[in-house]
């Protein structure tokens, strides 16, 4: 198994996608590839939605947080996830500073905020982030987000070879 294989999405995946369980293995085996997961292990499930990814993370990391900006959100995801921890943030707000979280995944959130809030977003998350910790994303505006990074003092570990479903594996500098 090599590194493209488990990080970008297999032919067929977009479609079984719909339940979260494609973007949730791959966050596990960026974890497993990168950092070597063990008890107390802490993710951050950053615009958790509803917890269509949060329910599938579970069965890998037993220190889950779902955030989203809407408590309604938030509401939905802890019906599915009773188990996790939930906040209310924007990853702006700083309510999260200081978590400490080994890999904070942003799956189809980053699209939305290019135009809004882009690098302060993950300028946010930088905050929230174990110092060697990682953030895994995806988007379809790979420039977009290679800037973002950098702006916000991340390095690109791994970049996805032109599919937007593939993860972006990004690292403090």
């Amino acid at each position: 198994m090599n590194l493209l294989s488990v990080i970008e999405p297999r032919p067929g995946a977009l479609l079984a996608n719909r339940t979260g369980l494609e973007d949730a293995r791959r966050v596990a085996d960026v974890a497993d590839l990168y950092l070597c997961p063990g008890p107390g292990f802490r993710v951050v499930d950053f615009g958790c939605g509803d917890g269509r990814v949060a329910v599938h993370l579970q069965k890998y990391f037993d220190d889950l947080w779902m955030v989203d900006e809407s408590m309604d959100m938030l509401n939905l995801a802890a019906e599915k996830v009773p188990q996790a921890k939930i906040a209310c943030s924007n990853g702006t707000d700083g309510q999260l500073d200081g978590l400490g979280a080994h890999l904070i995944c942003v799956i189809d959130v980053l699209d939305r905020y290019f135009a809004v809030a882009g690098g302060n977003l993950l300028a946010g998350l930088a905050n929230v982030l174990d110092p060697r910790g990682l953030l895994a994303v995806n988007g379809s505006d790979g420039a977009s987000i290679r800037r973002m990074a950098t702006r916000a003092g991340f390095r690109v570990l791994r970049a996805p070879s032109g599919d937007p479903r593939g993860l972006y594996v990004l690292e403090l500098r």
